[in-house]
């Protein structure tokens, strides 16, 4: 069977863009790889976060959760600060994804494309499609 590698900026964005295809992949055998850029420490606070519990915690935890419900074999995070909604202040957060230069993404994701070995890697085309 083969590995296949889902490329995605922020925890969350699996569920709504390609949850369905993941869990497929995963239940017909395939090995099913996950990559966030972020750790989508921007996004909504969760009304019952535990105090002391930090948003990209959370949704690193969230992820993992989901990851491991869809059949995900292994996740993965680049490292990048979250950043990407038109207006935040963030996106001039010099660790943004962002601010990211795109030379340096790359070889980040290369690494993991290495070290992973995907046969198939899903990602987004220009208009974030």
């Amino acid at each position: 069977m083969s590995t296949i590698m889902f490329v995605h900026a922020h925890p969350d964005d699996e569920g709504t863009l390609t949850a369905g295809s993941m869990i497929r992949a995963a239940q017909e055998g395939h090995r099913v790889v996950v990559v966030f850029a972020t750790q989508g420490e921007h996004g909504e606070i969760p009304e019952d976060l535990a105090p002391g519990e930090t948003v990209a915690e959370r949704r690193m935890a969230e992820a993992l959760r989901a990851a491991e419900v869809a059949g995900v074999a292994q996740v993965h995070w680049l490292g990048y600060h979250d950043s990407g909604m038109a207006g935040w202040e963030q996106n001039d957060d010099p660790r943004a994804f962002l601010q990211a230069h795109p030379d340096e993404a790359a070889e980040r994701l290369a690494a993991l494309i290495a070290r992973e070995r995907p046969d198939v890697l899903v990602g987004y085309d220009w208009h974030g499609n």
